[in-house]
């Protein structure tokens, strides 16, 4: 599913996480092992914070109405 979820477009993806048929916290874990695998090769991505990321996605997956999400976003991601 999660070589699924990297080769939709953000439209798509953004449909699929306001409709809840895709989760935040599957689509960031896909996101992160695509990292994990391509990075050592390009070197593009100094610094990964996978633990807060999973964090704040699954903050994210728990909120019910998309202005809860935006907030738990904002709430989630350390400035």
């Amino acid at each position: 599913m999660s070589a699924e979820l990297l080769e939709r477009s953000a439209s798509e993806l953004t449909r699929d996480l306001a409709t809840r048929q895709t989760r935040a916290t599957e689509l960031m874990a896909a996101y992160l092992a695509r990292i994990d695998e391509v990075n050592p090769a390009l070197n593009a991505i100094c610094t990964v914070d996978g633990e807060v990321a999973l964090a704040a996605a699954a903050v994210i997956a728990g909120a019910s109405r998309l202005d809860d999400r935006m907030v738990a976003f904002r709430a989630a991601v350390p400035e």
